[in-house]
């Protein structure tokens, strides 16, 4: 997956999708199948970053194009190893 550019997640149900984080973390673009019942749809909308498609036909076209936006990191950073130890720090301080 580190080499990839695209990575396709074409789950109808899908529960917080960690493998489309891990593509996007390493550089691939996600393409998703966009159902109610895939979080991943959800998390590319919140991270505004990949494309959402209701069809292999439409996913098919977005990689012959070619185009990858680049990734954006600030939305990222949310996921990040350093963000989830601050927050736990900032629980522990709280008792």
């Amino acid at each position: 997956m580190a080499q990839s550019v695209y990575y396709l997640h074409l789950s109808t149900a899908e529960g917080f999708s960690i493998s489309t984080l891990e593509a996007i973390a390493l550089g691939a673009y996600p393409i998703v199948l966009a159902t109610e019942y895939n979080v991943a749809f959800e998390l590319i909308k919140s991270l505004e970053y990949g494309t959402a498609v209701s069809s292999l036909r439409e996913a098919a076209e977005i990689i012959e194009s070619g185009e990858v936006p680049e990734l954006p990191t600030a939305p990222l950073f949310r996921y990040h190893i350093k963000s989830a130890v601050d927050q736990y720090e900032e629980i522990l301080k709280e008792f």
